[in-house]
């Protein structure tokens, strides 16, 4: 009977690498790759030896002889034209770190760099390695000179074998916010990175369709081969002002990017829908302290309402779960950052304790202002309440229209 693998993105790991290790596909499989990186490493890595594996990038497409009845899209990481793009930018550059973490794509691609800088000895090539450590790791990229372009891979899977915070590469690049981050699989464009040569992930379904209904149609693999994804240069416009890169200086057929506008674009909707909610909010609040105390069941059922507007519009800070109506959930919470800080070291364990702590002091200090202001202004205290929201609204709009210019 004959088998049919599609190996997807999530399945990558379990499918592909172990197959691909045995130096063949087995006789009467038949393959087609989705999504699969044109370079790989063999595995079994050495026992006890993950931390400090460095093994040899190998190439696909120098195995097709050996690999029968495969087919599908492969995906290739043109390093080269990101270490020229680098050098072209930066002239003056010596060093370029590359950025990886503890997964096979991370290991994989850091085969792949150490490969191609064997043909650039004048640059020399420093290893920020998930698989290293937090410590170690925030080190190299903290002691990186000021002539140093880094080259991002993939950072998902710390040395623990757990993933990493979202945030966690944010508080990597800021140890040295001034040196600029290209990326090599459009991991971090939008965000810390600046730009790269990327492979275009999207262009490659019709032809893997059109190989799997070619083999369903004939039941022969002579029309299935790999097929190389293309590829293109693809910059963040907020970064290049940023960074003051000149758009004429990129590539020619550079697409930039205007990621703020898109991301506004994006969640427009919840946007909307937020501003509606803080609006009804204050206006809920407003109306309340108007109420006479003999309608205190109908004033305390709006400023219950009112919570739960606030609790839905106020749910995350950098990425963080908090609430901003009662404290006990933020303490626990950031008593367990704080508990994980204190074993591990962890930057980002340590940001996240002082956020909580901080939103808990902010709520402890409204509380003991809350009860002056009832002692002094009475029911009429809560128009406070809603001077606060309707700033944090204006906050907000002005965030929103700086971020809009920003992107102009």
């Amino acid at each position: 009977m004959q088998m049919m693998s599609l190996p997807s993105a999530s399945s990558l790991s379990h499918r592909w690498e172990p197959i691909v290790s045995l130096g063949c596909i087995p006789e009467g499989v038949m393959c087609f790759s989705c999504f699969v990186s044109s370079n790989g490493i063999v595995l079994p890595p050495p026992a006890d030896s993950t931390g400090v594996w460095m093994p040899p990038s190998i190439n696909y497409m120098n195995m097709v002889d050996s690999l029968h009845n495969v087919g599908g899209l492969l995906n290739k990481y043109d390093v080269r034209r990101n270490i020229e793009l680098i050098r072209t930018l930066y002239p003056e550059v010596e060093n370029i770190a590359f950025i990886s973490d503890n997964t096979y794509g991370g290991i994989s691609l850091q085969a792949l760099v150490r490969e191609e800088m064997e043909n650039y000895p004048d640059l020399n090539l420093v290893l920020v390695d998930s698989r290293d450590g937090d410590e170690a790791s925030h080190a190299a990229y903290a002691s990186l000179p000021p002539r140093s372009a880094v080259m991002l891979g993939t950072w998902r899977v710390g040395s623990d074998g757990e993933y990493l915070m979202q945030r966690s590469l944010n508080d990597l690049v800021q140890l040295n916010p001034r040196l600029p981050v290209f990326s090599i699989t459009q991991t971090g464009i939008g965000d810390v990175a600046v730009g790269g040569f990327v492979p275009n992930y999207e262009n490659g379904a019709n032809v893997i369709a059109a190989q799997i209904k070619e083999y369903y149609k004939t039941g022969s693999m002579e029309g299935a081969h790999f097929h190389l994804s293309d590829g293109g240069y693809v910059f963040d416009s907020r970064k290049l002002k940023e960074l003051k890169i000149a758009e004429y200086a990129l590539p020619k057929g550079s697409v930039i990017e205007d990621t703020v506008a898109a991301k506004l674009s994006k969640y427009s909707h919840y946007i909307e829908l937020l501003v509606v909610g803080i609006v009804l909010l204050v206006l809920l609040l407003i109306f309340v302290a108007f109420q006479p105390q003999t309608r205190n069941l109908l004033a305390n059922s709006l400023t219950s309402l009112a919570c739960g507007f606030q609790v839905e519009a106020f749910r995350k800070i950098h990425g963080n779960s908090i609430a901003t109506t009662m404290c006990i959930g933020n303490f626990r919470a950031g008593l367990h950052a704080l508990g994980e800080y204190w074993f591990s070291r962890k930057r980002s364990d340590r940001n996240k304790a002082l956020t909580y702590f901080i939103v808990i002091a902010f709520f402890a200090l409204g509380a003991v202002l809350g009860s002056r202001l009832i002692a002094r202004m009475g029911q009429w205290a809560i128009l406070c309440s809603s001077a606060l929201l309707a700033a944090c609204f204006l906050l907000m709009f002005i965030q929103t229209e700086e971020e809009k210019r920003d992107a102009l």
